[in-house]
């Protein structure tokens, strides 16, 4: 199965945030509302003009290679 990788990423530090794994990107929409309903905390939610959620591509959990995109985006 490929696995998609996303990450946040900071407009305003130009940093990554850890790499989060979905089945989708439905599936990651859907993470990202959990986030910012269930952890009021979280960087996400308190900034969210300040974040974008970008895809960087799949993890093949058969062979266990990384399959990167050319350019991150979502």
């Amino acid at each position: 199965m490929k696995i998609q990788i996303y990450s946040f990423f900071d407009t305003k530090t130009k940093f990554y945030l850890p790499p989060m794994y979905f089945h989708n990107a439905p599936d990651a929409m859907r993470g990202v509302l959990r986030i910012v309903k269930q952890q009021p905390s979280h960087q996400v939610a308190q900034f969210p003009e300040d974040y974008q959620l970008m895809h960087l591509g799949e993890f093949d959990d058969f062979s266990g290679r990384l399959h990167p995109n050319e350019q991150a985006n979502f």
